[in-house]
C-alpha cells in the first residue's frame, strides 16, 4: 500500500494593483485681515481676499451707532455717529493690491447758533432790510 505522501505546494501572491484617484488640490484665496482703530469711535476689521475687500466686523464705543456700506467690490465705507451728532465716515479702498484708507470728520450742526444777517446774495438787499434800515450789530 502507497501511502500517499503529504505534499506541500507553495503558491506565491500575485501582487495587485491599485489605482487611487488623483485627489484634487483646491487652492483657498489667501485673506488678510487688517483692523483700523479709529479713536472715540471704534474699531472696524476688514479682509482683503483675490483684490475683494469686505468688512468682517465693527466694535464701536458705547455711545456710537454705525452703518456699513460695501459700495464697490473693492471699497466700502462705514459711517460712526456720536452721541453728539459728530459723524465720521472712515472709507477703505484696494488699490494696486492695498488697502487705502481714509477717514473725514464732519461736525455736528450747532445748535441754537444764529446768523445775524443772511444776505439774498443778488446784491439789492431789499427782501432782507427795508429802505433805510440797517442793523448796528
Amino acid at each position: 500500500m502507497d501511502a500517499a505522501s503529504p505534499t506541500t505546494s507553495v503558491v506565491a501572491a500575485q501582487p495587485t494593483e491599485t489605482t487611487v484617484p488623483m485627489s484634487t488640490e483646491t487652492t483657498v484665496p489667501a485673506v488678510s485681515k487688517s483692523a483700523y482703530n479709529i479713536e472715540g469711535f471704534g474699531v472696524v476689521t476688514l479682509a482683503q481676499s483675490s483684490g475683494s475687500l469686505t468688512v468682517v466686523s465693527v466694535a464701536p464705543i458705547a455711545t456710537v451707532k454705525y452703518t456699513t456700506k460695501q459700495e464697490s467690490p473693492t471699497r466700502v465705507e462705514v459711517v460712526f455717529i456720536s452721541s453728539a451728532g459728530v459723524t465720521i465716515k472712515f472709507h477703505a479702498d484696494v488699490i494696486d493690491g492695498r488697502i487705502v484708507t481714509s477717514v473725514m470728520n464732519e461736525p455736528a450742526p450747532r445748535i441754537g447758533s444764529r446768523r445775524k444777517h443772511e444776505d439774498d446774495h443778488d446784491g439789492d438787499h431789499d427782501e432782507d432790510h427795508e429802505s433805510g434800515e440797517h442793523d448796528d450789530d
